[in-house]
C-alpha cells in the first residue's frame, strides 16, 4: 500500500492538479492542489479550489485535505492584484475550507504570497521546506491582501502581523515557525512520513467534532466568556446528538 501510495504522488506533475492517493487501507485520501504559476493566476487557484472542494462534497470519504503549494521563484511570477469580484470569490471558497469536517494541512514550497498565502493562513496546519518564504506586499503597493488581514493578528498576534502586513516584510521558513505562521519545517521527503502518522490520529467520527471545534477556537477572540461558554454549550450537545445518532445505528445497540 505504502509503494503504491508513494508510485502516486511522484508521478504528480508540478502543475494545476487534483489527484487522490489512499491512505488508512484505502478509506481515506489527500487531495494535491499543485501549480508554479498559480499565484500569478488567481482566477485558475479560484476555479480550480471550487472544483476541488466540490469533489471532496461529493465523494464524502475524504478525511484529509492536504494544499500542495510549490511556490514561485520571484514575487513578481508569483503575485498580481486580485480584483473585488476575486477576493469574493476566493474567500467563499477558503470558508467552504474552513467549513469542511476535515483537518485541512498547507505545504509550501517557494515563495508564497496572494491568494496562495491567503490559503496557507487559512488551513488548519500549515507547514513549509527551508527553501521557502512568505510576503504581504500589497500593503506597500496601495492595497489590501484579502482576509488575512482579519485571520493573521488571530493566528500569529497583532504585533507580528503589523510587521508583516504594514511592511511587506518577507519571512523565511524560520521566521515564520517562530512567529507560529507554520507549524514545522517539512522537506518533501518528510511530508509524506508526516502525511501518514497525521492519519493515523485523526478522528474517527463523522468530523462534527472537529468542525464544531474549529468554529469555537475561530470565535476565541471576537466572543467574551459568557457568549464562548453558550455556543460551546450549543456546540457540545450537537456533538452529543451526532454520537447517540452514531451509537442507534449499530447492530449491538439495535438489539439492547
Amino acid at each position: 500500500m505504502e509503494e503504491h501510495r508513494m508510485n502516486q504522488l511522484n508521478s504528480i506533475e508540478p502543475d494545476l492538479v487534483l489527484d487522490r492517493a489512499p491512505i488508512r487501507d484505502g478509506e481515506v485520501g489527500i487531495f494535491w492542489l499543485d501549480g508554479a504559476d498559480i499565484g500569478h493566476e488567481p482566477s485558475a487557484l479560484i476555479e480550480q479550489l471550487g472544483a476541488l472542494l466540490d469533489k471532496i462534497e461529493d465523494d464524502g470519504r475524504i478525511a484529509l485535505l492536504v494544499l500542495r503549494y510549490p511556490g514561485a521563484g520571484s514575487e513578481a511570477q508569483a503575485h498580481t492584484h486580485l480584483r473585488i469580484s476575486e477576493h469574493r470569490r476566493l474567500e467563499q471558497q477558503i470558508q467552504r475550507m474552513e467549513s469542511l469536517p476535515m483537518i485541512s494541512v498547507a505545504w509550501v514550497d517557494g515563495l508564497c504570497v496572494g491568494a496562495p498565502f491567503e490559503l496557507a493562513v487559512a488551513a488548519d496546519l500549515c507547514f513549509a521546506t527551508a527553501n521557502a518564504s512568505f510576503s504581504c506586499p500589497q500593503v506597500r503597493e496601495g492595497r489590501l491582501p484579502g482576509l488575512s488581514v482579519n485571520r493573521l493578528p488571530r493566528l500569529i498576534g497583532a504585533r507580528a502581523a503589523r510587521r508583516l502586513l504594514l511592511l511587506g516584510e518577507t519571512w523565511d521558513a524560520s521566521r515564520a515557525r517562530e512567529t507560529g505562521l507554520i507549524d514545522g519545517v517539512l522537506g518533501a521527503d518528510q511530508l509524506d512520513q508526516y502525511v501518514d502518522e497525521l492519519a493515523a490520529r485523526l478522528p474517527q467520527d463523522d468530523g462534527v467534532a472537529l468542525q464544531m471545534c474549529r468554529r469555537l477556537i475561530g470565535e476565541a477572540h471576537s466572543s467574551g466568556y459568557e457568549t464562548g461558554l453558550g455556543h460551546f454549550m450549543a456546540a457540545q450537545m450537537r456533538c452529543d446528538d451526532v454520537a447517540r445518532a452514531i451509537l442507534t445505528t449499530l447492530p449491538s445497540c439495535r438489539s439492547l
